[in-house]
């Protein structure tokens, strides 16, 4: 999905981040590609400094802008941006990663009421609830 600067702009927007060059550039370059992409490959892809990028990850994924794909040290946009991944924690999200072709997929469900009980049995407070299965997509099996 090729992103305009302005939509890369009115996504910021959107989402109450503020607008800044390197941002910008992420997003532009990461509306490029498909599927999760490393952000070594956005380092080289757009010859930024690493730190610079690693900033806008952060400040993009905390924004729920973007996900982070724990297992493949990988960044994706988020499928469902009406959701407030970031901040409301209300639901899971799943990731299926087939593990032949590459595919990521987010899934985004609701089993609070089922992962809430277990939790709180064991007087645990989530932070965030991220679920990757890795196995293979219907294409590959």
């Amino acid at each position: 999905m090729k992103l305009s600067r302005a939509q890369c702009q009115t996504i910021l927007e959107t989402h109450h981040v503020k607008v800044t060059e390197p941002r910008l550039a992420v997003l532009e370059f990461m509306g490029t590609q498909t599927g999760p992409i490393k952000a070594y490959d956005i380092i080289h892809g757009l010859t930024v400094n690493p730190p610079t990028v690693y900033r806008a990850l952060t400040s993009l994924t905390e924004a729920g802008i973007l996900h982070r794909i724990e297992s493949l040290n990988a960044y994706m946009f988020c499928l469902h941006p009406g959701h407030d991944h970031a901040h409301g924690h209300d639901h899971e999200i799943f990731f299926t990663i087939c593990d032949q072709c590459g595919q990521v997929d987010e899934i985004d469900h609701d089993l609070k009421t089922n992962l809430t009980s277990v939790l709180k049995a064991r007087n645990f407070k989530p932070k965030r609830r991220i679920f990757e299965i890795h196995g293979a997509c219907e294409n590959c099996f």
